[in-house]
């Protein structure tokens, strides 16, 4: 399982790469969550619960806001910061439960990413060039997802790389559906919160 120590609490400010993104899709996931409870006469959590997401090709927990989130992006838009946690666990604890609107959640999260990834790139492309053959796994990775993500989750080229332990390649992959089967809605919001932060580290060696 795991304890606080386990536990990496990430702030996202609204002046950074990636908030946006990532609070679009805190958003998204929150909304289809209480859709859901509400279909399901499910009781509603309270006002600061969170809601804990497994990760599928991680290890982890994800605990993001929940009906503070959906209300605060209704009446006044995106906060000046807020909090994603990450909850390190033993082994992968994803649950098979729902796993019909873990799907649909994965496929709506996926837009945010693409806007991010298409307005970024360009930083990788300064930095190492346009031949993917030079550039780093965890842009690989991403350029992976974002392919998936413009075609109903499924990538048509593989490139091979490795992020956070998980492989993807051609001979695995080619053709799979990469969103929901291979990754969670969680593990996106971590691959998401990574690149984010390598794009940050381009961005500044880039003014220097």
């Amino acid at each position: 399982m795991s304890s606080e120590n386990d536990t990496d609490t990430v702030v996202l400010n609204a002046d950074e790469i990636g908030f946006d993104a990532i609070w679009d899709s805190v958003v998204v996931i929150a909304a289809l969550g209480i859709a859901t409870m509400v279909v399901m006469s499910v009781p509603l959590p309270k006002w600061g619960d969170y809601i804990a997401m497994e990760g599928k090709a991680l290890p982890i927990e994800v605990h993001i806001p929940f009906i503070s989130g959906v209300f605060q992006a209704a009446e006044s838009g995106p906060p000046s910061s807020f909090e994603v946690r990450f909850r390190s666990l033993e082994r992968i604890e994803y649950s098979s439960n729902v796993g019909g609107l873990k799907r649909i959640v994965a496929t709506a999260v996926a837009a945010p990413f693409v806007t991010f990834y298409e307005e970024n790139i360009h930083l990788v492309e300064a930095r190492y060039g346009n031949d993917k053959a030079g550039w780093p796994d965890i842009f690989l990775f991403a350029t992976n997802v974002r392919n998936a993500s413009s075609h109903g989750g499924r990538a048509k080229r593989i490139y091979r790389c490795r992020w956070r332990g998980v492989g993807m390649s051609s001979s695995e992959h080619s053709g799979a559906l990469l969103l929901g089967d291979l990754l969670s809605p969680g593990d996106l919001l971590r691959l998401t919160i990574d690149v984010a932060d390598e794009f940050r580290s381009l961005k500044a060696a880039a003014s220097v």
